[in-house]
């Protein structure tokens, strides 16, 4: 059996699994939590008028004028987006132990990743309306927020994986 198989076998479980999903929850709910309001601080607006603008990827400019609903939408929306992000993140951190190990970097780094991979792919993707003002102190403010949220997905993960796998002294709490 070639090495990487071995890997594979041994990693797949359920004890895997659960670590997977602890991450994914701990750090993706509350990066998408705090996501919200660090966003509603940066655009002067309050956190729904945000779920709305999330939920507009779905349904455009009418989810700004849509019923009360809509927000809920986009608050589903953003948890579950937050969660697949950090998923992401804890089954990278499963074949490189170093994302755990130097969670502040990896973090700051993974940050900056999604907040690429959000603006240029996801976003142009969606039905969303493009921002009509952008400034270079609103790109800043927004690339650090993402970082934080970098920081806090790879804490879920720091948090949830076990010494065994990351070489650290930490419990896995």
């Amino acid at each position: 059996m070639s090495e990487t198989r071995a890997l594979f076998r041994r990693t797949i479980s359920v004890d895997w699994l659960k670590r997977v999903m602890r991450a994914a929850l701990l750090g993706g709910l509350a990066a998408g939590t705090l996501d919200v309001f660090v966003a509603s601080l940066i655009n002067h607006v309050a956190p729904a008028v945000i779920l709305r603008a999330i939920a507009s990827g779905l349904y455009g400019r009418w989810a700004f004028v849509a019923p009360t609903w809509i927000v809920f939408l986009g608050a589903a929306l953003q948890e579950g987006m937050s969660t697949v992000i950090a998923a992401t993140y804890a089954i990278a951190a499963s074949f490189w132990p170093r994302l755990v190990r130097f969670s502040t970097r990896a973090g700051l780094a993974y940050g900056v990743v999604v907040y690429v991979v959000m603006t240029f792919v996801v976003v142009p993707l969606s039905y969303a309306p493009t921002p009509r003002h952008v400034t270079l102190l609103w790109l800043g403010e927004n690339i650090l927020a993402m970082m934080l949220f970098g920081l806090i997905v790879a804490w879920g993960c720091r948090r949830s994986w076990k010494r065994s796998i990351a070489g650290i002294d930490e419990p896995a709490g």
